[in-house]
């Protein structure tokens, strides 16, 4: 209640099962799922974040660069914070910042 946005760390795969009671809580914004070690790709849950936005809640998603086009197809731009990492200088960071943005506005490149 102290703060302007709240963002609750999901940890593993064990704490799925509490995914729909953080739902209840009203002044949540936001989830950061953490997969393991172990569990990824990230690819896979990717209908766990879904469920999130679904759910009126914005999602942190870690990534390499080789699975933001998936992301962008399976996500909303909405409340979508990326972390991409794998992205080796400063031309391509520009170029995934500008393929993010187009995506973002509803075009596709």
């Amino acid at each position: 209640a102290y703060m302007d946005a709240n963002i609750y760390h999901l940890d593993g795969p064990g704490a799925i099962a509490h995914l729909d009671a953080l739902f209840e809580i009203p002044d949540l914004n936001a989830l950061q799922w953490a997969y393991g070690a172990g569990n990824g790709p990230v690819t896979k849950w990717f209908s766990l974040y879904r469920k999130c936005q679904d759910n009126k809640r914005s999602v942190i998603v870690h990534l390499d660069v080789s699975e933001l086009e998936a992301a962008m197809e399976s996500l909303l731009p909405n409340g979508l914070y990326l972390c991409v990492g794998g992205v080796d200088n400063h031309d391509e960071a520009d170029a995934v910042i500008k393929r993010v943005n187009r995506w973002a506005a509803g075009k596709r490149a």
